[in-house]
């Protein structure tokens, strides 16, 4: 495989890339822990009545996790962006060539080699891909980076076969 893409990063990917590095466990999470929070306060507010204000806790949590996540996409929006302003290497033309045995990347901030064997995992959705070198830096490819959505599948068949499934991270060798 020998894939040559050019690629200049816009706010919008930035952007797209944080969502799909976000955990979904944390909204699970943050769920859970207000639901409980929420029965554990109707006990506590009436426990002789315990449950017969669960249609209050209820609507009372669905109104809060409601906004926590609307907060909580704005916020993410927002950083991303700031984030986007201030790193320039994100912002400049990047020059990839893909090969089975390695990542090179060329920009006028210069050039780095990454063998395909030194990232720790990767995900990917319908319009962007994240190869990682560890749990929080990745290397983002945007799918309308690449001349054909053959080459986009490729890269993904190429991470599967020396990485493993998208989303799991491999064991340390």
């Amino acid at each position: 495989m020998d894939i040559k893409i050019q690629k200049q990063l816009t706010a919008n990917d930035y952007i797209a890339a944080q969502f799909l590095h976000l955990s979904w466990r944390f909204y699970a999470l943050m769920g859970v822990l207000f639901f409980v929070l929420f029965v554990a306060g109707d006990y506590v507010w009436d426990p002789e009545n315990f449950g017969s204000g669960w249609i209050f806790g209820v609507g009372l949590w669905v109104i809060w996790f409601s906004i926590f996540s609307v907060v909580h996409v704005w916020e993410v929006k927002r950083r991303a962006r700031k984030t986007y302003a201030q790193q320039k290497t994100l912002r400049v033309v990047h020059e990839n060539r893909i090969t089975d045995d390695m990542l090179s990347t060329h920009s006028e901030m210069g050039d780095v080699r990454h063998k395909w064997i030194d990232f720790h995992k990767w995900k990917a959705n319908k319009g962007m891909i994240l190869v990682y070198l560890s749990d929080r830096m990745f290397v983002m490819f945007p799918r309308r980076s690449f001349a054909s959505t053959d080459e986009f599948e490729d890269l993904q068949k190429l991470l599967t076969n020396i990485i493993g499934p998208a989303g799991k991270a491999k064991k340390p060798s």
